[in-house]
C-alpha cells in the first residue's frame, strides 16, 4: 500500500527540490551525461543517414545541425541495414522457464501457469514490439530500457454509482435503470477503466541513473516524458493546480528533444516532425524512485510536472519486491561504466571513409560526362552543355578542347573496399551472415564454420539481453499477481484450468519463483538449419515425438506460434496426470479414494507422465499403499494402451484383408455385344 508523506509545503526537502538535488545539481547529470547525449544523437544521426553536419553549444549543451539543403553529400549508408540485421538476429521470444523455488507440486502447477501467462503476455502486449525498441536503442545507443507500469485508463470500463447524500459507492446491482440514469444525469456516477500492465521500450535520453549501482542496487532512477495535459489533470486532479507550459518548464533538459527534432526534420526531401517541448498541450513530467534506505525507509516516489511537486509518496515498487520499474539493456557492458557501448560508435569512421571515397567517384563522373574545356581567348566560341549543339570558332585561333579527366586511382577503390570490410568485421556481418556465399567456398561446413565465427561475437551481448529479459519476466509477473484479479486470469488462462490460478497467485505472492531464460537460447540460428536439424533427429530416432512437451519444444524452435491451440488436448492430460501424481505422492486420497482411470484419458501420455514420477527418489519413500495403489493405477493405463494398439492393428488387417484369403473375381467387361 502506498502511503503519502507530507506534503512538499510542509518538507524541508519538496520533490522539486529533492530532484535537484539528487539529479540536477550532480556533476554527472549535467556535464558527464552531456557527452554521452552527444555520443547517442550522432549514432542516431549515422543510422538515420544524416551523416554530414556540424556541433554547435548552447548553454552548455551541445546541438547536431544537418548540413543545409543543395549541400548534402553522397552517403552510402552501411549502417542502417547493419542495425537492423543485428536487432533482428537478437530479437525472438525469450523462452521463458517460471521455476518454482520449493519442492511443492502445487507450486509447480502455478509455475507452469506463470509460465504460460508470460507467453501470452508476449504477443498480447505487444512485447515484441517494445523489446525490440529496447535492444535497437542498445545497438545504436549502447544502452535500451523498458519499463513496466500499470495503466488505469485501458482496459474495459465499468459505470460506478455514488450516493448522493454520502458519495459512498452503490452497488450496481441493486439500482434500476431508471436510478441509474438519473445518477448519471446528477453526475454521481463514473466510468472507471479495470487497467492493464503495459511495457514501454525506453531510449537513453528518457532514463536518468546514477553513475554507480546497478539494476535493483542503485540509489534512484528517474524517467521522463511529454505527457498530454488533460491526462495529467485525469491522473492527479486537484493535486497539482495549474500548470505553466511546458516551454517554461522544459528548460535546458529538453535540448536533447530539440536535437532529436532536428534530425527527424533532415530526413528525406521533406523532411519529418517530432513533437517538441514548446507544445502548449503537452506537460513535461519527470517521475523519480527511491529505493528504501535510512533516510527513507519506506523509499520514495516524485512526480514532478513543469517544476510542480504533483505526487511525493513512498515508492511504491517495494509492496512489489523491488525498487524500480525498470530494466536495462547494455549492448557491451564496459568496466565501470553504467552506460553500454554501441555497435554504431565503431563504425563511424570507417563509414565516414566510404562516403569520402564515393563522393571522389561521383565527382569524377560528372567531370567525365560534363567536362571542362580549354577555350582560347580569341576563338569567339561558346560552349554549351547541350547534345547535339554547334559550336562555332575562329580556326585560327585554334578549336576548343575538353579537359583530359584522369580516371579514378586504384587506392580510392582500395580504400572503399578496406572500409567496407572494416564495417564487417565491427558489426561480425560477413557475407554468409548478409546470406551471400563468398567466391570460392563452396562446403556446407565450410560456410557454417563462417556463420559460427560471427555468432560467436554476439554472444556476450546475448547474454546481456537475457539477463534483462528474465529481470523483465520476474517483474512482470509481479505486476500480474498483483493487479489481476481472478477473474481476469480465468479468462486469459482457460476455465478449465481455473485450479491452477490460485496456486500461481500464492507462488507469486510469497515470492517463491523464479524465471530463468536458458543461457545461450537465444543465440541468433538459423530457421531453415533448424528445422532441418529436427527432421533429421526425428529420423535418426534422437526426438520422441510421442511425448507432447517434446513436440511442443521442438514447435516452439522451428517458430510455429499458437502452440497451446494445436496442443490444447494433450497439454490437458500432461496436467491432468501431474495432479494424479500429486495425490499419489503428496495428498493421499481423496474422499478415501485413489484417483480413478477415466475413459477419456490419453492412456500413453497418462503413463508417460506417472512414469516420470515414479523414478524419482519420492517414490521410493512412499508408504506401501500409495505406492501398490499408483502401481495399479499405471497397470490400468498399460492395459487400455494394449488394448488400443490390438484394435489398431484388427483395423489394419480388415483394411487390407486377412492373409491367404482371396478377393471376389471383377465381373467379366461389358462390351456391349449379346451372348
Amino acid at each position: 500500500m502506498t502511503t503519502l508523506l507530507k506534503p512538499s509545503s510542509e518538507r524541508s526537502d519538496s520533490g522539486n527540490a529533492f530532484i535537484r538535488e539528487v539529479v540536477e545539481e550532480k556533476r554527472w547529470n549535467r556535464d558527464i551525461r552531456q557527452r554521452f547525449e552527444r555520443q547517442w544523437l550522432l549514432n542516431y544521426a549515422f543510422f538515420l543517414g544524416i551523416q554530414h553536419g556540424s556541433w554547435s553549444t548552447l548553454f552548455g549543451m551541445p546541438q547536431f545541425s544537418p548540413s543545409q539543403a543543395g549541400r548534402v553529400k553522397y552517403v552510402a549508408n552501411q549502417i542502417k541495414h547493419r542495425v537492423l540485421r543485428r536487432v533482428a538476429q537478437l530479437v525472438s521470444p525469450p523462452g521463458w522457464q517460471v521455476v518454482a523455488k520449493d519442492t511443492d507440486i502445487q507450486h509447480a502447477l502455478g509455475a507452469k501457469v506463470g509460465e504460460d501467462l508470460l507467453n501470452h503476455l508476449y504477443e498480447s502486449l505487444g512485447l515484441h514490439k517494445e523489446i525490440t525498441k529496447m535492444v535497437f536503442y542498445g545497438v545504436t545507443m549502447g544502452s535500451g530500457f523498458c519499463r513496466i507500469r500499470f495503466d488505469s485508463w485501458k482496459g474495459p470500463a465499468k459505470t460506478f454509482y455514488f450516493d448522493p447524500v454520502t458519495t459512498r459507492p452503490i452497488p450496481p446491482e441493486t439500482l434500476t435503470q431508471e436510478q441509474r440514469e438519473e445518477l448519471s444525469r446528477l453526475g454521481f456516477s463514473k466510468r472507471i477503466a479495470e487497467g492493464e500492465i503495459t511495457v514501454e521500450g525506453l531510449s537513453p535520453f528518457r532514463v536518468y541513473i546514477p553513475p554507480v549501482g546497478e539494476g535493483e542496487e542503485r540509489s534512484w532512477v528517474m524517467v521522463v516524458s511529454l505527457v498530454p495535459k488533460d491526462r495529467i489533470y485525469d491522473d492527479y486532479g486537484s493535486q497539482i493546480g495549474d500548470i505553466v507550459s511546458s516551454s517554461a518548464g522544459a528548460g535546458r533538459k529538453a535540448l536533447w528533444l530539440q536535437n532529436l527534432s532536428k534530425l527527424q526534420g533532415a530526413i528525406g526531401p521533406f523532411g519529418g516532425w517530432v513533437v517538441g517541448p514548446d507544445d502548449e498541450d503537452l506537460v513535461w513530467v519527470r517521475e523519480l524512485w527511491y529505493r528504501a534506505c535510512e533516510r527513507f525507509p519506506e523509499g520514495r516516489y516524485i512526480v514532478e510536472a513543469n517544476g510542480v511537486t504533483i505526487r511525493d509518496s513512498s515508492n511504491p515498487n517495494l509492496s512489489l519486491g523491488f525498487n524500480f520499474p525498470i530494466v536495462q539493456f547494455n549492448y557491451i557492458d564496459v568496466a565501470e561504466r553504467v552506460w553500454g557501448v554501441s555497435m554504431v560508435e565503431d563504425l563511424i569512421w570507417p563509414q565516414k571513409s566510404y562516403n569520402e571515397m564515393h563522393e571522389i567517384r561521383q565527382e569524377n563522373l560528372k567531370l567525365m560526362g560534363r567536362p571542362q574545356w580549354l577555350n582560347p581567348k580569341q576563338s569567339g566560341a561558346r560552349i554549351t552543355n547541350k547534345p547535339g549543339g554547334i559550336i562555332e570558332y575562329d580556326p585560327r585561333h585554334g578549336a576548343p578542347q575538353p579537359v583530359k579527366i584522369p580516371t579514378v586511382d586504384q587506392a580510392v577503390e582500395l580504400q572503399a573496399q578496406w572500409s567496407l570490410r572494416d564495417m564487417q568485421d565491427i558489426s561480425s556481418q560477413q557475407d554468409v551472415t548478409q546470406a551471400k556465399v563468398p567466391p570460392n567456398i563452396r562446403s556446407g561446413v565450410a560456410i557454417q564454420l563462417l556463420k559460427e565465427g560471427d555468432q560467436e561475437v554476439v554472444s556476450p551481448v546475448v547474454r546481456s539481453l537475457e539477463k534483462t529479459l528474465k529481470d523483465l519476466g520476474q517483474k512482470l509477473l509481479k505486476f500480474v499477481a498483483t493487479f489481476w484479479d481472478p477473474g481476469k486470469m480465468i479468462r486469459l488462462w482457460g476455465k478449465d484450468q481455473i485450479l491452477d490460478i490460485e496456486p500461481f497467485r500464492e507462488l507469486a505472492m510469497k515470492d517463491a519463483f523464479s524465471v530463468v531464460i536458458p543461457t545461450g537460447s537465444m543465440m541468433p540460428r538459423s530457421k531453415a538449419a533448424q528445422a532441418q536439424f529436427a527432421l533429421e533427429a526425428a529420423q535418426a530416432g534422437l526426438i520422441d515425438y510421442t511425448n507432447p512437451l517434446t513436440r511442443k519444444k521442438v514447435l516452439e524452435v522451428l517458430e510455429l506460434g499458437n502452440l497451446d491451440s494445436m496442443l490444447k488436448d494433450e497439454l490437458q492430460d500432461v496436467r491432468r496426470a501431474e495432479m494424479e501424481n500429486e495425490i499419489f505422492m503428496v495428498k493421499g486420497p481423496q474422499d478415501g479414494a485413489w484417483p480413478a482411470v477415466e475413459s477419456f484419458d490419453n492412456h500413453m501420455i497418462h503413463k508417460m507422465v506417472h512414469d516420470r514420477a515414479r523414478k524419482t527418489d519420492m517414490y521410493e519413500y512412499l508408504p506401501m499403499e500409495a505406492k501398490l495403489a499408483f502401481d495399479e493405477h499405471c497397470k490400468i493405463h498399460d492395459e487400455a494402451i494394449q488394448q488400443q494398439l490390438q484394435a489398431q492393428m484388427q483395423m489394419a488387417e480388415a483394411v487390407k484383408g486377412t492373409p491367404g484369403e482371396k478377393g471376389q473375381p471383377s465381373p467379366p467387361k461389358d462390351t456391349g455385344q449379346a451372348v
